[in-house]
C-alpha cells in the first residue's frame, strides 16, 4: 500500500465539500425549475377565447366535424344543420365531399351564463328534424320574429335557390319553405336588417356574383338591390346601426373550357358599407393586425358586437389562399401541410362602426378557422351584461380537414 501524504487529504477533503456543494446547488436549481413549472402550469390562460364544447357527433359522419353549416339560435336553443366533409377518404387522397340534411338542437337553452357555468354540459345535442335536402354554404339568418331562415346553399348536384324558416313549436321543429331566391346561390354572405333579409355576391352558376338581393316579410317577395362595386365569393356580411358592412371575398374566373384564368384571380380585404335608405356602398376600413398589415376575412365570420361594433374570426391566409386558387402549387402536395403552413387569420378583431377603425381584442390558434359559424349569445340570466360573448361551431382547420370545436369569444 502506498502511502499519501496529509497534504493529499486534505485535497481530497476540499474536493469533497465542493461535490457536495454542486450537488446542492444543482437540487436547489431542479426545486426552482420545479416551481416555476408549477406556477405557469397554474398560471391563468386566455379565459376570452377557449373550447368549451362539441359539436354534433352522434352520427359517425358528422364526428369528422363539418364546415359550411348552417347556424343559430331558435327559441334559445343553438341549432346546427347541414355542412359538408370528406367522411371517408380525406380530400388529399381522392376522397368525395359529403353533404348533410340532419338538423340538430341542443337539448336545453343557451346563453352566455349557462356556457360559462355549465361548460360542455351545454352541447347535449339531439336530431330534431332533417333539411328537404342536403346542403351546405349558405346563408342562415335570424328573421327578427323567432324564427331561423335558411337560404341557398349547395350540394353535390349543384347549387340551390330554396329558402326554408325554421319555427319551434309546441316543442317540436316545424319547417317551412319562403319564396325562393331569384337566382340559385352558394358560398354567399347575408344579415338581416329593419323587415329584409339581405344576400349578398356568392356564387352563381359557378360564378362570382356582385349581386345583392333583399327579401322583404312586409311583401314576402325578393327584391334586387344595388351590387357590391366587385364580385366576392365567401365574403362575410352584418348588420349594425342601420347599414350592411361586407368585408372579403375572392374570385377565381374560369374559362369556356374549365380552365382557371389564374392571372384574374383575386382575393380580397377590403370591405364596403350599405346604406338601405340611398340603396348605395360606399368603402369601409380594411382589417388589420395589431402591426396595421391588411387581413382578409374570406371564408372567416362576423356578427354584430354590442351596439356599434362587429366581432370578426378566422379566415384564410390571402397570399397562400391566392397561391392556392391560382394553382401555383403543385396538387395534391397543397392539401397535406400541416395547419400552420396555411395561416389561417389568428386574430379577434373588432370593427367599429362610430370611427371606421379595426382593432384587435386577442390572438388564438382556437379561432383560426374557416367556413366556421359565428353565434352570438344572449345575455340571458347572467348578471354581468356588459360582456358580450359568441360561439364558433365546427369549420375546417386546413383545407380538407374541419373541427368538431365549439369555442366560446367573451370580453
Amino acid at each position: 500500500m502506498s502511502f499519501q501524504s496529509p497534504a493529499y487529504y486534505y485535497m481530497l477533503k476540499i474536493k469533497v465539500e465542493v461535490m457536495k456543494g454542486k450537488t446542492f446547488i444543482f437540487s436547489f436549481l431542479i426545486v426552482c425549475f420545479s416551481f416555476a413549472f408549477v406556477l405557469l402550469s397554474c398560471t391563468p390562460k386566455n379565459d376570452n377565447v377557449r373550447r368549451v364544447g362539441m359539436t354534433p357527433t352522434v352520427d359517425t359522419s358528422y364526428a369528422k366535424g363539418v364546415s359550411g353549416a348552417y347556424c343559430g339560435l331558435l327559441d334559445g336553443h343553438l341549432i346546427f344543420a347541414g355542412g359538408a366533409n370528406f367522411p371517408g377518404l380525406p380530400a388529399a387522397e381522392g376522397g368525395g365531399k359529403m353533404y348533410y340534411d340532419a338538423i340538430y338542437a341542443t337539448s336545453g337553452k343557451v346563453n352566455a351564463s349557462a356556457v360559462q357555468h355549465a361548460g360542455r354540459h351545454a352541447f347535449r345535442w339531439q336530431q330534431v328534424g332533417v333539411l328537404p335536402l342536403p346542403l351546405a354554404y349558405g346563408v342562415s339568418v335570424s328573421d327578427g320574429d323567432g324564427g331561423l331562415v335558411l337560404i341557398g346553399g349547395c350540394n353535390a348536384a349543384g347549387s340551390s335557390d330554396m329558402v326554408f324558416r325554421l319555427r319551434r313549436q309546441g316543442g317540436a321543429l316545424r319547417i317551412e319553405q319562403l319564396p325562393s331566391l331569384p337566382v340559385a346561390l352558394d358560398n354567399m354572405a347575408g344579415a338581416f336588417l329593419g323587415s329584409r333579409i339581405y344576400v349578398v355576391g356568392g356564387l352563381q352558376d359557378g360564378h362570382a356574383s356582385a349581386a345583392m338581393y333583399a327579401y322583404d316579410f312586409n311583401y314576402g317577395e325578393w327584391f334586387v338591390c344595388a351590387p357590391l362595386p366587385a364580385p366576392r365569393v365567401q365574403p362575410v356580411c352584418a348588420a349594425q346601426g342601420g347599414r350592411l358592412y361586407v368585408w372579403g371575398g375572392y374570385v377565381q374566373p374560369i374559362d369556356s373550357l374549365g380552365r382557371v384564368q389564374g392571372e384574374s384571380c383575386a382575393v380580397y380585404s377590403d370591405g364596403y358599407a350599405y346604406d338601405p335608405q340611398a340603396d348605395a356602398w360606399r368603402p369601409a376600413a380594411t382589417p388589420v393586425d395589431e402591426d396595421g398589415h391588411p387581413l382578409t376575412l374570406t371564408g372567416g365570420a362576423v356578427v354584430p358586437w354590442g351596439d356599434d361594433e362587429i366581432l370578426a374570426v378566422g379566415g384564410v391566409n390571402r397570399n397562400v389562399f391566392l397561391g392556392g386558387i391560382q394553382g401555383l402549387f403543385p396538387m395534391p402536395d397543397y392539401l397535406l401541410h400541416e395547419p400552420e403552413w396555411y395561416r389561417f387569420n389568428p386574430h379577434v378583431l373588432v370593427y367599429s362602426t362610430f370611427s371606421d377603425q379595426w382593432r384587435t381584442l386577442t390572438d388564438s390558434p382556437l379561432s383560426a378557422r374557416a367556413g366556421a359559424s359565428l353565434v352570438v349569445l344572449p345575455a340571458a340570466d347572467t348578471l354581468n351584461t356588459a360582456v358580450s360573448s359568441a360561439l364558433l361551431l365546427g369549420g375546417e382547420l386546413k383545407p380538407g380537414i374541419r373541427s368538431t370545436d365549439v369555442t366560446r369569444i367573451s370580453f
